[in-house]
C-alpha cells in the first residue's frame, strides 16, 4: 500500500511540476495514476483490515460507500488503461491527423467520460440495487455485481428453446417453477429408493 500511494503520488507531481512532462499524453497516464492511487489510500486499508480481523467493523454506511469507490476506482483504472492503449494505438495508426485532434479540451473530455462510465456502474449499490445481506453472528461486507445483460440474454435464449421445444413436441411450454424444480433435482439428486432396488435383486 505504501509503494502504490507513494509511487503514484510522485508521478502525478512529476507531470504537475516538470514542464516537459505536461503534454497532453501524459494527462492520461496521470489519471491512471489518481486512481491507482485512490486505491491504495481509500480501498487498500478498509480491505485489509477485514482480511486480518476476519469481519467487517466499520459499520453498513461505510461497507456501501466503501465497495461503490472500490468499483469505482478499479473500473476507472481499467478504464484508464484502455484509454491509454486506444491514444497509442491512434497515435501509431493516425499518426498525423490524430495528433491535429488529440487537443486538450478533447482529452479532458476522454478523461471525464472514462469517470464518468465508472462512475455510472458503481452508482447502482448505493442506490439500493444489490442483494441484502442475510443475518450473521459476525458484520460482514462482500460486494455483489449483478450482470443484468447475462440475465436478459440467458432468459431470451431459454425462452425461445421452450418454444422451439414446444413447437416439435407440440406439447404447452413448461413453467419457470417446473424448470426450477428439475435443475435442483440434477444438482441436489434424492437418496436412492431401497425399495426399487429389492425388487430388482428379487
Amino acid at each position: 500500500m505504501v509503494v502504490i500511494v507513494v509511487g503514484n503520488m510522485l508521478v502525478c507531481i512529476a507531470i504537475a511540476t516538470e514542464k516537459a512532462l505536461k503534454t497532453v499524453q501524459n494527462w492520461f497516464i496521470a489519471s491512471l495514476a489518481i486512481s491507482d492511487f485512490l486505491v491504495g489510500l481509500v480501498i487498500m486499508p478498509f480491505s485489509l483490515a477485514k482480511e486480518l480481523m476476519g469481519y467487517w467493523i466499520f459499520g453498513t454506511v461505510w461497507c456501501d460507500i466503501h465497495s461503490a469507490l472500490d468499483v469505482l476506482l478499479c473500473t476507472a483504472s481499467i478504464n484508464n488503461l484502455c484509454l491509454i492503449s486506444l491514444d497509442r494505438y491512434w497515435s501509431v495508426t493516425q499518426a498525423v491527423e490524430y495528433l491535429k485532434k488529440r487537443t486538450a479540451t478533447r482529452a479532458v473530455f476522454m478523461i471525464c467520460f472514462v469517470w464518468a462510465l465508472s462512475a455510472l456502474i458503481s452508482l447502482p449499490p448505493l442506490l439500493g440495487w444489490k442483494k441484502r445481506e442475510r443475518p450473521e453472528d459476525y458484520p460482514s461486507c462482500s460486494l455483489r455485481a449483478m450482470m443484468w445483460g447475462c440475465q436478459i440474454k440467458g432468459k431470451e435464449t431459454r425462452q425461445k428453446k421452450t418454444r422451439q421445444a414446444s413447437e416439435v413436441t407440440n406439447d404447452p411450454p413448461k413453467d419457470k417453477s417446473t424448470t426450477t424444480t428439475t435443475c435442483t433435482s440434477f444438482s441436489n439428486p434424492s437418496p436412492p429408493d431401497r425399495r426399487r432396488d429389492t425388487d430388482i435383486f428379487r
